[in-house]
């Protein structure tokens, strides 16, 4: 198994499984504590050997060169970050993962889709990474969900691209998390609910 598909793996048993246990838990106020909940989840998952093995990081609000900024990014380093004298954030092989989060109460739709859009603008900056769109909408949704049309997920997000979702089902009135997964990894994890 990839780093990449172990990591996957985690974050979207985080999404399925903690994080509706969270935010009963009243756990989540808005962006940040959803940002905070996901570095712990991964931190913790992703045991510190593993993590140093593999030149693996996990940085919240990664700045990149264009000025854009990442909520959450996971890079590998260079094979000798550890003897490098340069600042570490010169230090970045590549960057693995990107996780946007937006975490927003009512029908307020704009700040969505312009991380979507801000997505897209990661996909064609850094060809090998796999895009995380974490966003929860405190609305009434049914399950077809999505803030991905068919063209955006037969193009640029095909084979990139995992929406993480939750949000207030108009049936039941409880709060769902579901996945749209578009990059084609796990996909024989059970893990939907």
């Amino acid at each position: 198994m990839s780093e990449i598909e172990y990591i996957d793996g985690i974050l979207k048993r985080f999404w399925v499984e903690e994080l509706p246990k969270q935010y009963k838990d009243n756990h989540l106020l808005k962006e940040d504590s959803l940002k905070c909940e996901i570095y712990h989840y991964l931190r913790c998952k992703l045991e510190n050997g593993w993590l140093i093995r593999h030149r693996i990081r996990i940085y919240p609000e990664y700045l990149f060169e264009n000025g854009k900024k990442a909520d959450i990014a996971i890079v590998r380093l260079c094979p000798k970050y550890e003897t490098n004298d340069k600042y570490l954030g010169d230090c970045i092989e590549e960057v693995i993962a990107i996780i946007e989060l937006k975490y927003k109460s009512g029908n307020i739709n704009k700040d969505f889709y312009s991380d979507v859009s801000k997505l897209k603008e990661y996909a064609s900056s850094f060809a090998n990474c796999q895009l995380y769109a974490g966003f929860i909408q405190e609305y009434y949704h049914d399950k077809n969900y999505s803030w991905f049309d068919g063209r955006q997920t037969k193009n640029w997000a095909k084979g990139r691209v995992v929406e993480l979702l939750g949000y207030l089902d108009k049936d039941s009135n409880n709060f769902v998390s579901k996945i749209n997964s578009y990059n084609n990894l796990n996909v024989n994890l059970n893990i939907t609910k």
